[in-house]
């Protein structure tokens, strides 16, 4: 593991080392360097960065696993579920909002006001991204980059590269390793699954009566079909979020295997109509509640928190292959590495608690 470290570490201060140009410019003691992003926008940033203005929630998490002490701002008010996980201090910064999706509400001039050094867009490549990215450059008059994080098994590169721009070597080589080493486990399991007679089959409910799916395929079933299993709501999408609404008789056809519920349905929203007992999931106790502490780990957002989530689900559907004592291990780690907290033995048997 060490020799592995090692190369990596030089391999990427080579390149960061490539991103600077001959003859590095310095004005006012300030020195800067040319930045290619994940969309070939060549942008000018500080070599050192100090302050870091993230431009929605998954940056946010990507940059807080990473440099949480460079945050100077938050896109998202801090939920009850983040306290306690996440540092005081960040749970205290200025909500600037977010650039992008449904919820788009960023207000530049208090993102302004932070002076961060640069501006960072993590996640998948959006329609118009470069134009879009240039405009807000254009507005701020502050540096902004994208970073491509569209699936988990890009993940590893995408830490990879932050900590090259942002001189966390070794940092980020920790967090890309165990992401690699979750997709090869995944993919290892894959083949296994694939001499299986037949896959386990799911229900994903969210909202207050559980009847708030995400359709196979999407970005928030990928969790699913990476262990796997089997969407059983092969179904178009209706939204751009991936919420299509379903009935009781819908489901009834399913008939699924297993029943997670998340994003504001639990267990107990089973109890809300007696015909959710009819299905074989309810009947042979396979109804589980997604944890959410300090975000979702299924998908909401589809972030780096669904690293564990492949391991929780995986755990459920194929427990001979994701064994509790694996998961146990792997539930550790993750909140050492990705939120910097070291979780109690009692903190590993509520996450295991997956009746909720």
């Amino acid at each position: 593991m060490k020799q592995r470290i090692i190369t990596f570490t030089a391999a990427l201060l080579l390149a960061l080392v490539s991103i600077l140009p001959a003859g590095a410019q310095n004005a006012g003691n300030t020195a800067t360097r040319v930045f290619t992003d994940s969309t070939g926008r060549k942008v000018t940033l500080p070599v050192e960065i100090k302050n870091i203005a993230p431009s929605g929630l998954l940056a946010q998490m990507f940059l807080y696993a990473l440099v949480p002490d460079r945050l100077v701002g938050l896109a998202s008010a801090p939920t009850a579920s983040m306290k306690g996980y996440i540092r005081d201090e960040v749970l205290a910064l200025p909500v600037f909002g977010q650039f992008y999706g449904t919820k788009s509400n960023l207000n530049l001039e208090a993102l302004i006001a932070q002076r961060p050094d640069v501006i960072i867009d993590i996640g998948e490549v959006k329609k118009n991204l470069a134009e879009d990215l240039d405009g807000l450059q254009q507005r701020t008059g502050l540096p902004v980059i994208f970073i491509d994080a569209a699936s988990i098994s890009s993940y590893a590169q995408t830490f990879r590269t932050l900590g090259s721009l942002l001189n966390v070597v070794l940092a980020a080589q920790e967090r890309s390793i165990f992401c690699e080493e979750t997709v090869r486990a995944i993919e290892q399991n894959q083949i296994k699954i694939g001499s299986l007679p037949k896959r386990v089959r799911i229900y994903y409910g969210e909202g207050s009566s559980g009847f708030q799916t995400v359709p196979a395929g999407s970005i928030h079933s990928q969790v699913i079909e990476l262990i796997g299993a089997e969407n059983v709501a092969a179904i178009p999408a209706t939204s751009g979020a991936g919420g299509n609404q379903v009935t009781m008789e819908q489901l009834l056809v399913w008939n699924p295997d297993i029943i997670i519920m998340g994003f504001g349905a639990t267990t107990q929203t089973l109890n809300k109509d007696s015909l959710w007992q009819s299905l074989r999931a309810v009947k042979q106790s396979r109804a589980y509640t997604i944890p959410d502490a300090p975000y979702g780990w299924f998908g909401r957002p589809p972030s780096i928190n669904r690293l564990i989530g492949l391991y929780w689900l995986g755990n459920i559907a194929y427990p001979d292959l994701y064994p509790v004592a694996e998961l146990q291990r792997q539930i550790g780690t993750f909140y050492n590495l990705f939120y910097h907290y070291k979780l109690t033995e009692a903190e590993i048997v509520r996450f295991m608690d997956k009746k909720r």
